[in-house]
């Protein structure tokens, strides 16, 4: 089979394209499921598999749970098909990429990051707490392309210093070189937003659907503290197959090394791009995306990696592509 080292998408808005039927709703997999409608205490896995309504899953627990399953029974199938050779996650992900490395079963994974959405959503700051302007959109955080990274920062320390009245927001995930998402209360993200685009025409700003300031350090600390606390007597193995952890910016084996990267990922910043560059240079050759979309393809591109789709290796829909990245066939 190929080898394959696999990235595990977060959630950053794209919670809905990950509950295919067809994939998801099969034999094999109805204990799984049994177990997630389970630890959700409704049918989630009725509401994910309805085009129609799996929109409406809004709750942060129920999106988390929902992401993080579905993940579990891809890596499965995909299995079948390729060899994973290592595995990343982004964010969210890490919790998915944790199990498909044998750091964790499945179970765990599901209970964790259950868990895990519970302490996030504590964590939210109220739209009460701070001065809003009239009509402002609700945006925790937000994509910005075409702002030097050095000015993104300047305009959060700007907000920062008026804290007390708007909130904080600092710079969440450092995606491409040309591509820095921003974390904060909503009014400070609009603040920021709007200094940005008066100073960048060219500026290009993405609203992130997500329900609060993930990966803000002055609001996911008390977060963080819990999964400290949650994660202290679940026993961790050394991972099957190299996994490596954007906290750090290593490939670890040390479980006691792992659970403290889970938890200090809620307060730091996603290294995505610097990430990529160090799995690269490390000599991995060959890239897949769990997600059924194209998450992590502007990803791959961005530093030169070769990768295959998902669907290519589910489908058997093999054609040759172009020369940033490899089909199947040529190998």
């Amino acid at each position: 089979m190929v080898n394959v080292y696999l990235g595990c998408p977060g959630n950053g808005g794209q919670h809905h394209i990950f509950y295919e039927k067809k994939i998801i709703d099969t034999p094999e997999n109805q204990k799984d499921l049994e177990a997630i409608n389970t630890l959700a205490g409704h049918d989630l896995v009725g509401i994910m598999l309805d085009k129609t309504r799996r929109h409406e899953i809004t709750d942060e627990r129920d999106i988390q749970l929902a992401i993080v399953s579905s993940g579990l029974i891809l890596a499965k199938k995909l299995r079948k098909k390729v060899d994973f050779e290592g595995v990343f996650g982004l964010s969210l992900g890490e919790i998915t990429s944790c199990a498909v490395a044998g750091c964790i079963d499945d179970e765990t994974a599901r209970y964790v990051v259950s868990k895990r959405a519970e302490f996030m959503k504590k964590c939210v700051p109220s739209l009460d707490d701070y001065i809003s302007e009239p009509d402002a959109p609700v945006n925790y955080m937000c994509a910005i392309t075409h702002v030097p990274k050095r000015f993104i920062k300047k305009r959060c320390n700007h907000v920062n210093r008026r804290s007390k009245t708007y909130g904080y927001v600092l710079i969440s995930n450092e995606n491409t070189p040309n591509q820095t998402v921003i974390s904060g209360s909503s009014p400070a993200v609009h603040r920021a937003v709007r200094g940005i685009t008066r100073k960048y025409s060219s500026a290009v700003i993405i609203p992130l659907k997500t329900g609060g300031p993930w990966h803000n350090k002055f609001y996911m600390e008390p977060a963080r503290q819990e999964m400290i606390a949650l994660l202290e007597d679940i026993p961790f193995k050394s991972p099957d197959i190299p996994f490596y952890m954007m906290a750090s910016m290593k490939f670890e084996k040390d479980p006691s090394r792992i659970k403290t990267n889970l938890t200090d990922a809620m307060i730091l910043p996603v290294t995505t791009w610097e990430s990529l560059c160090y799995i690269k240079k490390a000599g991995y050759a060959l890239f897949m995306n769990l997600g059924p979309g194209r998450v992590l393809e502007p990803f791959f591109n961005s530093v030169g990696l070769n990768y295959i789709t998902r669907s290519e290796v589910l489908e058997e829909r093999i054609r040759k592509r172009e020369s940033k990245s490899v089909s199947l066939s040529s190998l």
